[in-house]
């Protein structure tokens, strides 16, 4: 990526940024990635002051051509192949370089632009993108597995466009039962981070035990039928490894996959890969097996009954049986350890804030013969996390404040107060005990807000609330641009 003096009103005193791409033997499966920060000699993953507000613009434009001089690709084919397809294009944001999309999933370069530069307008749903009061410049990224060959296109005069303020929002007031229970938060800014817990005791294998093997954990509660698509999964994978993501990093792994469904359902899917390390591998490849129910709430299970036979079964008392892999004997054996991982992934930007609370996770005759795992964290005053050898559980989140996703539930009952982010970004609650005393209203209140997904919330504990009566209200800060 570089600039060039090719300019889309052929100004000579002027350019273009031209962005190119090959792939050749050993790269059939690659990731193009590429960021341009707003400030001047940017180094990689630091933070930047220079930063504009997105919440302030409602479309991103810019002149494209693609360079049939140098690209062996055909036009048609990088629009149809890979993760988008088209232009993958989208917004670097602070802090910690977050990468939120814009436009459609796919945004496809057009094919006119094969002759000449084509004006492109992109639209920026600003209430569907939290975050992104600071973005810090442009990204273009895609996972191509296409033929082999080379990409080349110029890109020129990109511009954000303005728009009309945020509507005010609205806030609600609701009262939350407490619910003791493990839970697991879809934070931050990137709906496919993971958040989880992998066991201490890394000797969790079914393959070689004299009887059935169950892995299973238990749900208190789950996102609704608004937040579809939101992933509960436990990985097996052989070695000890403890990081967030072992279904992309770990060579052989199987994949308990739950999700909740737009029906207050949800279903359970059985996926596996083999030999296939830094990749999905074979997950998503059709026929993995399959089973609905028609809640989410409950005991969750699957049971080897061998190497290679395994039970499913769903809350609702839904089961299936099934074969699969003939190798897994070998594939899935206990190599220097064998790890059991669980938890949670938005999977989508509406899901980000969302949660799910476990009631309880086992492991039943696994590795040594007998050995269980059982953690009822409806019962725990603390979560036993390892603290360099010992302990039940060590954190496999993608989030740095480990404690922010992965974390005991308060059973204190609260009143939780909520309003539309990023409509209400900058906006702070206010208290007043009398609607008659203008003056009276303070912020000085200790409520500290979490923007989480589409809402910002405090959740405050109803007995440390101030005294009836009191009123609440949304404040503008002028100070948060």
């Amino acid at each position: 990526m570089y600039w060039t003096n090719v300019d889309a009103a052929g100004n000579p005193n002027s350019g273009s940024l031209y962005v190119t791409a090959n792939w050749s033997a050993g790269d059939a499966v690659d990731n193009f990635a590429m960021g341009i920060a707003f400030q001047t000699n940017y180094v990689q993953f630091n933070s930047t002051t220079n930063v504009i507000n997105g919440y302030q613009y409602t479309n991103i434009e810019f002149d494209i051509k693609w360079d049939n001089n140098v690209s062996t690709i055909p036009l048609d084919t990088w629009n149809t192949t890979g993760d988008p397809q088209g232009v993958g294009i989208g917004l670097l944001t602070m802090p910690g370089v977050g990468q939120t999309q814009f436009g459609s999933s796919n945004t496809y370069i057009p094919d006119t632009a094969s002759n000449g530069f084509v004006h492109v307008s992109l639209p920026l749903a600003r209430t569907s993108y939290p975050g992104i009061d600071q973005v810090m410049g442009l990204w273009f990224k895609k996972y191509y597995n296409g033929p082999l060959g080379t990409v080349a296109y110029f890109i020129d005069n990109v511009t954000f466009d303005g728009g009309p303020p945020l509507p005010p929002p609205t806030i609600t007031l609701s009262k939350q039962l407490g619910i003791k229970g493990l839970q697991d938060v879809a934070t931050g800014s990137n709906p496919y981070s993971r958040q989880g817990l992998v066991a201490y005791n890394n000797n969790m294998a079914w393959v070689g035990q004299s009887g059935p093997v169950s892995y299973g954990l238990k749900i208190l509660s789950y996102p609704g039928s608004s937040n579809p698509g939101f992933v509960t999964h436990i990985f097996l994978y052989p070695g000890s490894g403890t990081e967030a993501e072992p279904d992309w990093n770990e060579a052989n792994v199987v994949f308990l996959d739950i999700e909740n469904n737009s029906s207050g359902g949800g279903f359970m899917t059985f996926r596996w890969k083999t030999n296939a390390p830094s990749s999905n591998g074979s997950f998503y490849n059709s026929g993995a097996p399959s089973i609905g129910s028609s809640t989410m709430l409950g005991t969750w299970l699957l049971t080897f009954l061998n190497n290679t036979n395994v039970t499913m079964t769903a809350p609702d008392g839904t089961s299936t049986n099934f074969n699969f892999s003939s190798t897994a004997g070998t594939d899935f054996a206990n190599s220097g350890g064998f790890s059991f991982n669980f938890g949670i992934m938005g999977n989508s930007a509406a899901n980000l804030g969302q949660s799910v609370l476990f009631a309880s996770v086992g492991v039943t005759n696994a590795g040594a013969p007998g050995t269980t795992l059982y953690d009822d964290f409806t019962t725990d005053s603390v979560l036993d996390i390892s603290q360099g050898g010992g302990g039940t559980w060590i954190y496999a989140t993608d989030d740095s404040t480990q404690t922010n996703a992965v974390a005991l539930s308060n059973p204190i009952t609260s009143t939780l107060f909520t309003w539309p982010y990023p409509n209400g970004y900058n906006y702070v609650i206010e208290t007043n005990a009398s609607l008659t005393h203008p003056g009276g209203w303070s912020t000085n209140t200790g409520m500290t807000a979490l923007a989480s997904g589409n809402i910002i919330k405090i959740t405050i504990p109803t007995a440390q609330l101030p005294p009836a009566p009191m009123f609440f209200r949304l404040l503008q800060n002028t100070n948060i641009p």
